[in-house]
C-alpha cells in the first residue's frame, strides 16, 4: 500500500517514500453499514419510495407529479410531498407505510401504536429496498443513476487509506505507535471477522453493533447519539472528518493555506530616512533569503563576483549547473566554480530586490504590499512611518512578515500590482490610505507658518534631501541683508504643478470669530480668498501662495495634496512628494527643534480658577436636578422614564462642564504651546486630550451610563449610602497634571477596562464576519466585457458599480446647474445661436438631475475633477492674441460627441447601439444617451463645457479645448475598473476592515 520506512521502496510502484503517494486498499465488510455522511439522504430517499414495490409514492396523475419537469431542486420537492404519504397508492401494491426517524447512526420505523417499541431498519434491509429502485424512478426524484445509485450510499466495502495518511510513529526499543485510523481499521477488521465466524451465534448482534459504531466513528467521532471511540488514555480518536474540517484541518490548514519557505519575521522599528517604498532588512535575513538568478551575457561578471565573495555578504548560497542540474553549496566547496551562461545562482537578497511585506491581521489588500529591500545592520525590519496606516502598524513591539519571490514573473507582478505607490489610494473610500503623519505633519505646519525664514546655508542642506532636484533655487523672499527663503517656498520646490484651494484646521474657528463683527460684503469676499490669519491654503501651478499646511491639506483626506498628485500625475509622483516632503521637513524640524515638556501641560492660575468655577456651577445644577428628582418635580422627556430623564440632564450638565473647561484650557494656551501645535497640525491629540491633561478628565462611563450604585447603594465604601453627587458617580474633577484621587483613579480604571474588553470581544466577532463575507463574495470578478460574474459565469452586474469605474478614480464634485434658479440658469447658460441644440440638452440634463436626485447634496462621487483639468488646460495653452476660441456650435458638437464615446465597456456609444446618429433629432439622441451608465458624468462635462462657459468663464482657446477633451476621454478610460479585478473580495474587505 506504500512505503512504511524511509529506507524501503514501495512493493507496488517500486518508488521511494518521496515519490510514492501510497495506494488504497479495501475491507469487504461482513454486513452493510450506513455511511454516516449519507444517512440523512438515505432516509429521505426511503421516504420518497414505497418499501415494497420501490416506486415513487406520488401517482403520475397527481398535479404535483406533473410539475416535476419544471422544478430545479427535484429531490427536495419530491421529498416534501412524498414523506407525508403513508399509503402506496398503486392498485397492485397499496402497502401501509410507517414514518421513519433517524437517531444517531440508525434509522427506525415509528409504529402507529405509540406504546409499541420502535423497529430498527437495518442497513441490509435499507440497501435491499434501494437496490429495487429503478433508474427511471431515480431520475424522477432528482438522482443520477449513472453516477449515484442510491444503494451506493450504504457501505459494503470500506476503502483503506495508504500509510502516508495514517503514518506510524517510531517509539523506544524499536517499537511503533500506530495512528488512530490504523487502530480503528484494526477494530473494524476484527469485528467484521467475528460476525462471519459467529454468523448464527448469540453474540452476533453485539459484533454487528460494534462494527457499525466503529465504522461510524472511523469517519466521524463526534456524531450525537453515538458513543465516542477512545484511546487507552481516554483521548477521543481523531476521525477522518476531524482531520479534514476546521481551521487546522487538511483543507484550510494544509491545502488552501500553508507554511512557506523564503519568508522572515521580525519586530518592526521606524526609520524616517528610507522611502515609503523601501523596507530595511537585517543582513542576517538577507543572507538566508536567496533569489535564483540565471546567468546571462549581461550579468556574468557580477555573478562571478558574488560566487567569489561567498559565503560572505553580498554573495550566493548555491550554484546550479546549467548542464546537468547539479547543485553545489558554496559554503562547502573548496574551489569556487567559474559561472557559465545558463547556470543558476541562488544569490543573497540585495538592495532593490522586490519583497512582499505583510502585517497580520491582513484585513485589506493594502496590508500586504511590495517594497524594495534595503539591507541594513541590526536585527529589526525598518519601515517608514508614513506607510504604517495601511498596515495599521505601530512600533510598540509589532512584528511583520517578509516574503521573497522566487521567480522573475513573481517580481514583475509585484512591481506592476503590489508596490506601495500603486496602493496609495483606497478603493473603499476613494481617498489616500497613506500620507504624512507625526513628525513630518507637525513639522510641515510649523514650516509653512508666517515669519518662518531659512538661511542659504540651511536651504543648501535641505535641497540635498530632494529626490531628482533640478539644481534651481527660487528667488529669495528677502534679499538684504541676508538672502532668506520662506518655508512655503521650500514646499513649493517639492510640489508638482498642481492647483488646490482649501482651508487649514483653524479656518472655521477664525471665520466664526470674523463674523461676530460687522463687515462689508467686499471684506467678507476678501476673507474667503485671503484671511488675515493665513488659514486659506492656495496652491497655484505648484506654488504655495498662502495658507498653513496641516492634516486637512496634506493628510490622508479626499481632495488633499496627495490625492490630487496621485490623480493628476500618477502614483510615482505621489510617492516622490511624500518622500521629499518627509525628508526635507524632518531635517528642518530636527534643526529648528520641537519637544513636549511638562510646561506645555500647565495652564495659568486664572484659567484654573475659571475652570474650577465652571465645574462648580455645573455640579450645583446637578445637585438641583437631584433635589427635583427627590421631590418628584421632574417631567419625563418623550418616552423616557423619570429616572432616565434625570440621568440625561445630569450627563448633559457634566459633559458641558468638561467641554467648557476644555475650551478654556485650549484658549489659555499660547500659540507656541507644543501640545496645541500638534493638535492644530493634526499629527497627534485633540481638544479632548488638552482638556483631560490640563482641565479635568470628565465623567467616566460604564455600559453607557454613569458608574452605578453597588456595595449596598453606594459606588465605593468611601462614599455614604445614597450619595448621588457627581464625584461619587464617576465624575473626575481633577486633570492628569494635578493627579487623580484614589476614588477617581478607581473609576477611571473601570471606564478603561470596558474599552479593553470591548476590543477583545469585537476582534473575534468582526474577524469571523469578514471571513464569511469573503467566502460569500470571493468568486466575483470583472470580466473582459466589463460585466461582474462568478466562476459559473452567472451575471451579477452589467457594469461594476453600475458605472464600470474603479473606486480610486472617484472624486466628489458638484453639479453647477442643479441648484440654480431658472433665471440664473438662463443667465449663465443660454446661447441664442444654439437654442435648438445645446439649450435643449442642458434643460433635459437639468430635469434628469432634479428628477433622479431628490436630495440636493453639495457633491456627488464622479470620475475626474473636470474643474481642475480646465484650469490645467488654460495654463498649458494660455490665451494669446493669435489664439482663436472655438465657435459655439463646434464646442457643443465636440462635447456632445465626447458624451457618446464615454461608455464603460471600452467601446463607444455608436458601436454599442449600432445607430446612424446623424438621422436622429437632438431629443432622440439624448433619449438614447440616457441609457449610458456614465450619464451623470456626461451631464457634468456638458454643464461645465457649455459654449458660454468655455468662451466667457474659462476663456479656453482652440488648443486648450482640444487638449481638455482628449485628456477627459483618456483619463475616463484609465479610470475604468481593470478586467480580472476581484471586486467581490474588495467589497468584503471594504465592509469588514472598518468594522474591526
Amino acid at each position: 500500500m506504500g512505503c512504511v520506512d524511509r529506507s524501503e521502496r514501495c512493493f507496488t510502484c517500486e518508488e521511494t517514500i518521496n515519490n510514492c503517494s501510497g495506494h488504497f486498499g479495501h475491507i469487504e465488510l461482513a454486513q452493510p453499514v450506513y455511511h454516516i455522511g449519507f444517512i440523512k439522504t438515505v432516509k429521505k430517499i426511503l421516504e420518497c419510495v414505497c418499501h415494497k414495490c420501490a416506486r415513487f409514492r406520488l401517482l403520475p396523475d397527481d398535479q404535483r407529479y406533473k410539475k416535476l419537469q419544471h422544478v430545479k431542486d427535484k429531490f427536495s420537492y419530491c421529498w416534501n410531498f412524498a414523506k407525508t404519504k403513508l399509503v402506496c397508492e398503486y392498485q397492485d401494491c397499496e402497502t401501509q407505510l410507517l414514518p421513519l426517524r433517524r437517531i444517531g447512526k440508525d434509522i427506525f420505523y415509528l409504529p402507529r401504536d405509540k406504546k409499541a417499541n420502535r423497529i430498527q431498519l437495518s442497513a441490509s434491509d435499507a440497501r435491499e429496498i434501494l437496490e429495487r429502485i429503478t433508474d427511471e424512478t431515480c431520475r424522477l426524484i432528482g438522482l443520477n443513476p449513472e453516477n449515484a445509485r442510491p444503494e451506493w450510499m450504504i457501505i459494503t466495502v470500506l476503502p483503506v487509506p495508504p500509510p502516508c495518511v495514517r503514518p506510524s510513529v517510531s517509539m523506544d526499543h524499536n517499537g511503533k505507535g500506530e495512528d488512530d485510523l490504523t487502530h480503528m481499521l484494526n477494530n473494524i477488521v476484527r469485528f467484521s471477522n467475528s460476525i462471519e465466524k459467529n454468523e448464527h451465534g448469540a453474540s452476533v448482534n453485539i459484533f454487528r453493533k460494534a462494527l457499525e459504531v466503529n465504522v461510524t466513528n472511523y469517519m466521524d467521532n463526534e456524531v450525537s447519539g453515538v458513543d465516542q471511540s477512545l484511546q487507552k488514555g481516554g483521548r477521543p480518536i481523531k476521525s477522518i472528518s476531524a482531520r479534514l474540517k476546521g481551521k487546522e484541518g487538511r483543507i484550510r490548514g494544509n491545502m488552501m493555506g500553508k507554511r512557506v519557505d523564503f519568508c522572515a519575521r521580525s519586530v518592526i522599528t521606524g526609520d524616517p530616512y528610507i522611502s515609503i517604498e523601501e523596507v530595511g532588512v537585517p543582513k542576517s535575513i538577507a543572507i538566508n533569503l536567496t533569489f535564483p538568478e540565471t546567468v546571462n551575457a549581461l550579468n556574468i561578471e557580477k555573478m562571478q563576483k558574488l560566487v567569489n565573495n561567498s559565503p560572505n555578504y553580498p554573495g550566493a548560497r548555491f550554484y546550479i549547473s546549467g548542464v546537468d542540474g547539479k547543485r553545489f553549496d558554496l559554503k562547502k566547496v573548496k574551489v569556487k566554480p567559474r559561472v557559465k551562461i545558463g547556470d543558476t545562482l541562488e544569490r543573497h537578497m540585495i538592495d532593490g530586490d522586490y519583497v512582499v511585506f505583510n502585517r497580520q491581521p491582513t484585513l485589506q489588500k493594502m496590508s500586504m504590499m511590495a517594497h524594495h529591500a534595503k539591507v541594513m545592520d541590526y536585527s529589526t525590519f525598518r519601515l517608514n512611518v508614513n506607510v504604517t496606516a495601511s498596515y495599521n502598524a505601530d512600533f510598540d513591539g509589532d512584528e511583520m512578515n517578509l516574503h521573497m519571490p522566487a521567480q522573475q514573473t513573481s517580481r514583475a507582478e509585484l512591481e506592476t500590482l503590489c508596490t506601495v505607490s500603486k496602493n496609495l489610494m483606497s478603493p473603499q473610500a476613494s481617498k489616500p490610505v497613506n500620507a504624512l503623519v507625526q513628525d513630518a505633519l507637525c513639522g510641515i505646519r510649523k514650516m509653512t507658518e508666517r515669519n518662518i525664514f531659512i538661511s542659504k546655508q540651511d536651504i543648501m542642506n535641505m535641497v540635498l534631501w530632494i529626490k531628482d532636484f533640478d539644481g534651481i533655487l527660487p528667488q529669495p523672499a528677502i534679499m538684504k541683508p541676508l538672502p532668506l527663503w520662506t518655508g512655503k517656498q521650500i514646499i513649493s520646490m517639492i510640489l508638482p504643478r498642481i492647483d488646490l484651494y482649501g482651508y487649514d484646521y483653524l479656518h472655521a474657528e477664525k471665520k466664526e470669530e470674523f463674523e461676530k463683527k460687522p463687515h462689508s460684503v467686499a471684506e467678507k469676499d476678501e476673507f474667503e480668498k485671503l484671511s488675515p490669519w493665513d488659514t486659506n491654503v492656495l496652491i497655484d501651478d505648484g506654488e504655495l501662495l498662502s495658507g498653513i499646511i496641516c492634516k486637512k491639506t496634506v493628510g490622508a483626506s479626499a481632495g488633499g495634496i496627495v490625492h490630487i498628485i496621485y490623480n493628476d500625475y500618477g502614483s510615482e509622483a505621489a510617492r516622490d512628494f511624500m518622500d521629499n516632503a518627509a525628508q526635507v521637513v524632518n531635517y528642518w524640524l530636527l534643526h529648528h527643534g520641537f519637544s513636549v515638556g511638562l510646561g506645555d501641560a500647565i495652564i495659568s492660575p486664572g484659567t484654573q480658577k475659571d475652570i474650577k468655577d465652571t465645574i462648580q456651577k455645573q455640579c450645583e445644577k446637578v445637585s438641583a436636578i437631584n433635589q427635583m428628582f427627590r421631590d418628584g418635580k421632574i417631567i419625563p422627556r418623550g418616552s423616557l422614564s423619570i429616572d432616565e430623564t434625570k440621568e440625561n440632564y445630569v450627563q448633559d450638565f457634566l459633559a458641558k462642564a468638561r467641554d467648557v473647561s476644555g475650551k478654556l484650557a485650549n484658549e489659555s494656551l499660547p500659540k507656541f504651546n507644543n501640545i496645541k501645535q500638534m493638535v492644530e497640525a493634526g499629527s497627534k491629540g485633540s481638544i479632548l486630550n488638552i482638556c483631560q491633561i490640563s482641565a479635568n478628565v470628565g465623567q467616566q462611563i460604564v455600559d453607557g451610563k454613569r458608574i452605578p450604585w453597588g456595595f449596598n447603594k453606594r459606588t465605593l465604601p468611601s462614599f455614604s449610602k445614597f450619595d448621588d453627587s457627581p464625584e461619587s458617580r464617576g465624575f473626575v474633577m481633577n486633570s492628569f497634571i494635578t493627579g487623580l484621587s484614589p476614588q477617581e483613579l478607581f473609576f477611571h480604571a473601570m471606564g478603561g477596562r470596558e474599552g479593553l474588553i470591548d476590543t477583545a470581544c469585537k476582534t473575534a466577532e468582526t474577524g469571523y464576519i469578514q471571513r464569511r463575507l469573503v467566502k460569500a463574495l470571493e468568486e466575483l470578478i470583472v470580466k473582459y466585457d466589463g460585466t461582474v460574474r462568478n466562476s459559473r459565469n452567472d451575471l451579477f452586474q452589467f457594469y461594476y458599480g453600475e458605472d464600470g469605474l474603479d473606486g480610486i478614480a472617484i472624486e466628489r464634485q458638484t453639479f453647477p446647474t442643479m441648484l440654480l434658479s431658472d433665471h440664473e440658469f438662463q443667465r449663465d447658460y443660454y446661447n441664442c445661436k444654439l437654442e435648438q441644440s445645446e439649450w435643449v440638452v442642458l434643460q433635459l440634463d437639468r430635469k434628469f438631475l432634479r428628477d433622479t436626485m431628490r436630495i440636493p447634496e453639495d457633491n456627488w462621487p464622479l470620475p475626474l475633477n473636470i474643474k481642475r483639468m480646465i484650469t490645467r488646460a488654460g495654463k498649458i495653452h494660455p490665451w494669446k492674441n493669435c489664439s482663436v476660441a472655438e465657435n459655439p456650435e463646434n464646442i457643443f458638437n465636440r462635447v456632445f460627441s465626447l458624451r457618446l464615446k464615454l461608455w464603460p465597456s471600452h467601446s463607444n456609444f455608436l458601436s454599442n447601439k449600432n445607430l446612424n446618429i446623424s438621422t436622429l433629432s437632438i431629443k432622440e439622441k439624448w433619449d438614447r444617451l440616457s441609457d449610458n451608465p456614465s450619464m451623470l458624468f456626461g451631464i457634468l462635462v456638458q454643464s461645465l463645457l457649455s459654449s458660454r462657459q468655455v468662451m466667457e468663464k474659462w476663456k479656453l482657446n482652440c488648443d486648450a479645448f482640444a487638449w481638455l477633451l482628449a485628456n477627459i476621454e483618456e483619463k475616463y478610460y484609465r479610470g475604468l475598473i481593470q478586467p480580472g479585478e476581484s471586486v467581490g473580495i474588495l467589497a468584503a474587505q471594504s465592509i469588514g476592515e472598518p468594522a474591526t
